[in-house]
């Protein structure tokens, strides 16, 4: 869980309440002032979270205790305080900080020696250039074996885009959607992303995975209403194939349980036969498994680029593939495995040019699913206890060669392709398919029984609970069994879809978001569809509309009644560096329990009659502006202009130049 005292950097205040600025003494520090105000909140808080940690039964796994913070004299005994805070009211799951400096500097690393040390040490990086494409930043694995080597590797904080500010001329000024997305879209996820599980990171934290917007003047002034950000889930709340390719790593890292426990052997450009490709290979000691993740050497690269890539199996060293090339697009990457077990049966694909997506278990058959980019070939080798029974009938463009008990698949990436293997007892099913259409096929798990139901491999995707597999819809929310033979699915369309289920066999319905689907039995066992999408909200037209207005600022008249007002009377401020602007009262709002926003104030004095100018000194944060009447009169508006003085000509007051 996220949780720290300021929200973020880009929020009013830092995410403090209003009333903190006014305690006496620094914030963020073992300061008692600042103590007094941070210790009721954050025990009620961290009550809620020990009740909703994964331990018992709820989805927190983590919770952060501070934010790019450093230590030194008042901020590690404030960083203890947090953590003894967090133990004594029952949080018993890891504790994090995340450091800036791509986790460069070690501040409350477990491994290093100190006050206020977390037990999961985490950094946070933006490695994509702002104006144009950069090269991935190498040196995560390098700062975690200096600063934090007994811990997983954690970037708590790694970009996903960027913030915008006021009229952003590099971004379009008017939105993240004007902005060029080729430096954060989907391409920039399937680059960067990956290159941070060649690191060995095994803990990622996307920022941000949805932005939103600053609602009620919660933004600071450096940014605007929109915080998009560039998030997978844009700021009116739809999708973007940033998320499609989110799924897919996620959906491959959660079955590729090896990459988690897996050692970096070593990295460069001579895995492969072209000094164009740059590989990083890693490898679990105790199962052998091993992955490859191959790039372009120059990741700005948009060059198609053809190689062999060098493989140590348990076959022995391997030059992959045998049969034609590996092809690599410009800015792309592929985690490739070798002796990759998965499946019920425990089947093993001893390597693949193309990546797994997931596999699955469905009534007692093992599903592997396996994609590339369209327009490239696959070559996959499978090996068995036996001879292998392939069958080709729903495989499209599949070729195969039986050698004893290993079976090897070259293909062509298309539409789905189905091959059939039975050896032995087991049953496997091999899909192929272009990445372009994998990107809308969802592996939707069914929740099991208790408090771990919904958590996977552990609730769901038992021998029991497997996952389904739908392939088509925009998004697949949900899905879950009504007696034996319904299938409940819950999502959204973005148009007419076709779809395809590969469900259990006990399946004879399928209902999406509660209607009953029409469904047609394929040879390939599985079912398809067509689903429609709902009609066009047609929306008024909103200059045929009948409008009511009415003044929004009846205390600018002379007249008005501002006895219900707060009386600016203080003569004294815990604001060392903002003594009063004249005189001996203390005019700062803060003071008074307004805390940001639009503020009226109003002033009285006594005129003589003898005035010929009026001298107004206003103070505000960053970006501010300010309006002035005199009874009722505009005198004019400036913004950020602290000093302005009007002189009278013939009973008016104009602006001085």
């Amino acid at each position: 869980m996220h949780l720290k005292h300021p929200l973020d950097g880009e929020t009013t205040g830092g995410g403090f309440p209003g009333w903190v600025g006014n305690i006496a003494g620094s914030l963020r520090t073992d300061n008692p002032n600042y103590t007094a105000a941070w210790v009721p909140y954050m025990t009620q808080i961290s009550k809620i979270i020990a009740q909703n940690q994964v331990s018992n039964g709820g989805p927190i796994i983590m919770v952060q205790s501070e934010n790019e913070f450093s230590a030194g004299n008042g901020h590690s005994d404030y960083m203890q305080a947090i953590i003894n805070l967090y133990r004594a009211n029952g949080i018993t799951i890891p504790i994090t900080a995340n450091d800036q400096h791509a986790g460069a500097t070690g501040n409350f690393s477990p491994d290093l020696p100190g006050t206020g040390r977390v037990n999961i040490y985490c950094g946070d990086s933006y490695p994509q250039g702002t104006s144009h494409w950069a090269q991935p930043q190498s040196v995560y694995y390098s700062n975690h074996e200096a600063v934090a080597h007994s811990n997983p590797l954690c970037l708590a904080e790694f970009g996903g885009g960027f913030l915008l500010g006021w009229g952003s001329v590099g971004f379009g000024g008017t939105g993240y959607e004007k902005y060029s997305d080729d430096l954060t879209n989907a391409t920039y996820e399937n680059v960067f992303y990956k290159d941070t599980y060649a690191q060995t990171t095994t803990i990622l934290n996307i920022y941000m995975l949805y932005g939103g917007t600053n609602w009620g003047q919660t933004l600071e002034p450096t940014v605007y209403t929109s915080y998009d950000y560039g998030g997978g889930i844009n700021e009116n709340r739809v999708t973007t194939t940033k998320m499609n390719e989110m799924r897919l790593q996620g959906l491959f890292l959660r079955v590729a349980r090896d990459i988690l426990a897996s050692n970096m052997i070593g990295n460069g450009t001579g895995y492969t036969t072209s000094n164009l490709v740059y590989t990083t290979e890693l490898r679990n000691p105790a199962t052998h498994g091993a992955f490859y993740i191959i790039r372009h050497n120059d990741a700005t690269s948009l060059a198609l680029t053809s190689t062999k890539i060098n493989m140590t199996t348990s076959a022995g060293a391997i030059s992959v593939p045998q049969t034609g090339d590996l092809m690599l697009n410009g800015r792309e990457s592929k985690i490739l495995v070798t002796d990759f077990v998965f499946g019920s049966s425990k089947s093993k694909v001893l390597y693949s040019t193309t990546e797994v997506m997931t596999w699955t278990t469905i009534s007692g058959q093992d599903y592997i699913i396996l994609y590339a980019p369209a327009g490239q070939t696959g070559e996959t080798v499978l090996t068995f206890g036996s001879a292998p029974q392939v069958d080709l009938t729903n495989a499209l463009g599949v070729n195969i060669s039986v050698s004893k008990d290993t079976i090897t698949l070259n293909y062509a990436l298309g539409a789905p392709a189905f091959t059939s293997i039975k050896t032995g007892g087991k049953s496997v099913v091999v899909v192929t398919m272009q990445k372009e259409t994998a990107l809308n096929w969802h592996a939707v798990d069914l929740p099991g029984d208790g408090n771990f139901g919904n958590y996977f491999s552990i609730g769901t995707n038992s021998r029991k609970f497997d996952s389904i597999l739908v392939g088509g819809p925009y998004l697949v929310r949900s899905a879950s069994l009504v007696g034996r033979t319904t299938l409940s699915l819950t999502g959204d369309l973005n148009g007419t879809t076709d779809v395809e289920i590969v469900s259990p066999s006990s399946i004879t319905t399928v209902l999406w978001n509660g209607r009953k689907l029409s469904l047609r039995k394929t040879k390939r066992s599985t079912y398809t569809t067509t689903i429609a999408a709902s009609g066009v909200v047609d929306l008024p037209a909103l200059s045929s509309l009948n409008w009511t207005v009415s003044g929004s600022l009846p205390e600018i008249a002379a007249d008005f009644d501002d006895s219900s007002f707060v009386t600016a009377n203080l003569t004294t401020t815990n604001y060392t560096n903002l003594p009063p602007l004249s005189g001996d009262h203390v005019l700062y709002s803060q003071q008074y329990g307004f805390y940001g926003g639009n503020m009226i104030w109003r002033g009285h004095f006594n005129a003589s009659g003898q005035e010929t100018a009026f001298n107004l000194t206003v103070q505000g944060g960053l970006v501010f502006a300010y309006s002035a009447f005199l009874n009722g009169v505009f005198l004019g508006s400036n913004p950020e202009l602290p000093l302005q003085a009007w002189r009278m000509t013939s009973g008016k007051f104009l602006k001085e130049a």
